[in-house]
């Protein structure tokens, strides 16, 4: 879909979407591979990262801006 100056127009995602995805349980965490390429909740807006080592209690995952290591704890925090 286009408006009337030739931009693509991103649709939101719904309310329920979102209410959703949070509704999830927050454990157990997925196992995930070490240099697997994932998306991760920070400062309220999804940044890209890589896997530094997983297990099911805990993931680090090192953000490709900033280059800081994050631990995430809660399987609502990250997306693959």
């Amino acid at each position: 879909m286009t408006n009337k100056t030739n931009e693509t127009f991103r649709q939101k995602k719904s309310y329920y979407q979102t209410c959703a995805w949070m509704n999830r349980s927050p454990n157990p965490l997925p196992i995930l591979e070490i240099g697997q390429h994932v998306e991760v909740m920070s400062s309220q807006q999804w940044r890209p990262g890589e896997v530094v080592e997983s297990t099911k209690y805990g993931c680090h995952v090192r953000l490709k801006q900033s280059d800081h290591m994050v631990r995430i704890y809660d399987a609502r925090c990250i997306r693959f």
